[in-house]
């Protein structure tokens, strides 16, 4: 018999309104009738799709309830975190979906009043799945305890879902990891009957919730270890958990099965790492000269290690794999595919044993960082771009072997400082790539833009270093006082330029207070980090002042483009936020009409001019001595010297009578580049690769686009902010001049020229194999 009452008939057309996912027609119904219709109408459609598992329509009748009683609240709990299941998580709502009843599970109220859920192993015994029956408080205090784990990104597991409410904390609570880094949670329960519970009590729909939240990885129902394992060892970028926590019933099984699938990961990497060691074991010595030389009898194969949570890193390596695709290598990139994920030693193996590489290629990273990870035949490079503590150490040089080799613009430096085999340097500067640029384009962006993430005050980077250095209290006082010394300079409108002018006021303080910083190393550390911190920040923040300061007074338009430039107590109106590497900061150093580069360092070897002017921008630079000191030291060297001669003491001893008066006048010019590094060998070690060349000036119409004083960049501004051809036509020449000898391919096609003589040249090629 068919219902025919005003309420059946009510909710046949709200269900089907519902149904066609009309909710404007849902909202005319209900507009139309009495309240207590509408609660009674979408009670019964609720009920009705629930039974009929019908989960979005039950969802929209119990979301538009005015009020909802527990029973109701439950269902709407349930109904919307299935609807998100079913959209994300399809593999678990299947588990819950044919998950048995279990009478032993349910859901009480606490000694709170909030509910929780009730194991019930036999008549009169009750366990239940909160700490002291209270589940705020118990959820807090394990949030509390995995403070350290948690804020250091490190993967955890939860052995039983247990009440529920950790899981939302932990994922409304996300640690600030870097960049874009994610922490890792494994959730893994047996018994779907109790995710089903936890279902009704909690709301794990939130866009950042559990369930939408892919660093929330859920193993459920009986088969959960065969996901886990075929998750685990199938892609090997899932982090394992390092740290346990035990939640309901099941947690010793849950652990003894993790502890299974380690085991067996730990087998197959174990059999892997034997594979791949016996096939490079057994590649012939000639194949490697073969693979790097003009004729490689196959594609050679490099394999690209980077990282997604660096973003200088991690597009210099995509771009240094586009490079080797254009000489002719198949290049393959160990990359993290998502911020939960990470590239573990296994995964590199396997990559390794898939691929199959001739050479490997990572930025900043040696090989003995790796452990035994890569095989001793298998060449390895190391390309330095950041002087990083890893690298500038004694224990570093000493760990490089016959088929490493360092990729470095400073070679000499790694050599005198920190014992690297000069052998194994190859020399290779900072390089950019060549983007597909218009035929033409029309500058009409910003009228001046600066872009770095230097935006940090130099108060606050005066603070870090007073951290940085406070043991013993003397040294933290005698920084404190250089800092100052420093900032004095820039306040009475000076400028510290060079880290030699740094040491000298390091010297004078030191004099100043009666203390010294016996230690070569130890006062070649604090310089660095007092110039290269400090000093870097004050100079490029003078500058902006200056630039800043006229474009107000001129009408023009400043924007700066980087992290952090809106807290800047003075640079924050003109913030634009972040640009992307690549193709939208390409575009926008061609639209703006005048591109500022303001590092206190040579110019022409800077990454973001190359890549600014290979784009099709133009820059002002501000000046500095390693601009033209360099240029004249090399003009020099390689006028009267051979090419053989790298350094100070060789140049005094190669060189002729008539020409010794001037090469002692040019070393005492350039006595600002002997900081830690022998002049000479530097601008050899740019000469070899290709930083600079024989030539009058180190980039061409250089004068032209120099300033070193608030009053010369209002001159440079008032010339070429109106003049486009002029811009065009001075970008153009230094464009032409450094694209040829600093791009990728040209910079990655002598590198691996280079090796392919060092392998054909191995004193003891064997030594390599049986190493």
């Amino acid at each position: 018999m068919i219902d025919t009452s005003p309420l059946a008939a009510l909710v046949g057309s709200l269900e089907s309104a519902f149904a066609r996912g009309e909710e404007a027609v849902v909202d005319s119904i209900l507009s139309t009738r009495a309240p207590d219709d509408c609660e009674a109408a979408l009670r019964e459609i609720a009920s009705l799709a629930i039974q009929t598992k019908r989960w979005l329509i039950a969802r929209g009748a119990l979301g538009r309830m005015a009020q909802r009683d527990v029973a109701c609240e439950l269902q709407y709990n349930i109904s919307r975190n299935l609807v998100a299941l079913q959209q994300y998580r399809p593999a678990v709502y299947a588990a819950v979906m044919a998950a048995p009843n279990d009478p032993r599970m349910s859901i009480v109220a606490s000694a709170t009043g909030l509910p929780t859920i009730h194991f019930t192993d036999r008549p009169g015994h009750a366990t239940s799945y909160s700490v002291n029956d209270n589940p705020q408080q118990g959820a807090s205090a394990m949030f509390a305890r995995l403070k350290t784990e948690i804020a250091g990104g490190i993967p955890i597991a939860l052995c039983g879902m247990g009440d529920g409410y950790l899981i939302n904390t932990l994922a409304l609570k996300p640690p600030a990891l870097f960049l874009t880094m994610q922490h890792p949670v494994h959730i893994i329960e047996p018994k779907a009957q109790v995710v089903m519970l936890n279902l009704m009590v909690h709301d794990y729909t939130a866009d950042n919730g559990p369930i939408q939240q892919p660093r929330f990885r859920w193993f459920v129902g009986p088969d959960w270890q065969q996901a886990y394992e075929s998750e685990v060892l199938d892609e090997l970028l899932t982090p394992l958990p390092e740290t346990m926590i035990n939640q309901g019933t099941d947690a010793p099984r849950i652990s003894a099965g993790l502890q299974m699938v380690q085991s067996k990961l730990s087998a197959a990497d174990l059999a892997r790492k034997a594979e791949v060691e016996a096939f490079y074991a057994n590649v012939p010595d000639e194949h490697w000269i073969k693979a790097f030389g003009s004729f490689p009898d196959r594609q050679p194969r490099v394999l690209m290690i980077t990282t997604r949570f660096s973003t200088v890193v991690q597009y210099s390596t995509k771009d240094a794999a586009q490079a080797f695709g254009q000489l002719g290598w198949e290049a393959a990139t160990v990359i993290e595919p998502s911020d939960w994920q990470r590239c573990s030693g296994a995964y590199i193996r396997k990559m390794l044993a898939d691929f199959k590489p001739d050479f490997v290629f990572q930025i900043d990273h040696l090989r003995h960082e790796h452990g035994g990870l890569f095989p001793p035949q298998l060449p390895f490079a190391c390309w330095i771009q950041d002087h990083l503590p890893n690298l500038c150490k004694a224990t570093a040089g000493a760990n490089v072997t016959m088929r490493d080799f360092v990729l470095s613009g400073m070679g000499s430096l790694f050599v005198q400082q920190h014992g690297y085999p000069r052998r194994q340097i190859v020399d290779l500067p900072q390089l950019s790539r060549v983007p597909m640029r218009p035929t033409e384009w029309t500058s009409d962006g910003d009228d001046i833009v600066y872009v770095s993430n230097w935006s940090k005050p130099a108060g606050a980077v005066v603070n870090e270093l007073l951290a940085k250095y406070s043991n013993p209290p003397a040294l933290k006082s005698l920084i404190e006082l250089t800092c100052g010394k420093i900032m004095d300079c820039y306040a009475a409108g000076q400028t510290v330029s060079t880290y030699y002018d740094v040491r000298q006021i390091l010297l004078e303080c030191e004099r100043t207070m009666g203390i010294n910083i016996s230690s070569p190393p130890a006062k070649d550390q604090v310089v660095n980090a007092l110039f290269d911190r400090l000093n870097n920040t004050l100079y490029r923040h003078q500058s902006l002042l200056w630039t800043a300061e006229l474009a107000k007074s001129m009408g023009l338009q400043l924007a700066l483009y980087g992290r952090g430039w809106e807290n800047h107590p003075a640079l924050a109106p003109y913030a634009r936020g972040s640009v992307k590497a690549g193709e939208e900061l390409e575009l926008l150093t061609r639209r703006s009409k005048i591109n500022l580069q303001l590092e206190p360092h040579a110019c022409f070897s800077h990454a973001r001019l190359l890549s600014g002017l290979f784009a099709g921008g133009f820059f002002l630079i501000r000046d500095n001595p390693f601009n033209h000191l360099t240029q004249d030291l090399l003009n020099f060297v390689d006028r009267h010297l051979d090419s053989s001669i790298c350094n100070v003491v060789q140049a005094r001893q190669a060189i002729k009578e008539q020409h010794r008066e001037a090469l002692e006048a040019t070393l005492a010019r350039c006595a600002c580049l002997s900081e830690q590094v022998d002049p000479i060998g530097m601008v050899r070690d740019w000469q070899r690769g290709g930083t600079l060349i024989p030539q009058s000036v180190s980039l061409p119409r250089l004068a032209d686009v120099l300033f070193d004083s608030r009053a010369s960049l209002e001159t440079s501004i008032k010339r070429f902010i109106n003049n486009p051809q002029l811009r065009y036509d001075i970008s153009s020449e230094q464009r032409q001049n450094t694209q040829s000898r600093l791009s990728y391919k040209a910079g990655l096609d002598r590198a691996t020229r280079t090796i392919a003589r060092l392998l054909a040249t191995e004193p003891n090629p064997g030594q390599a194999r049986a190493a």
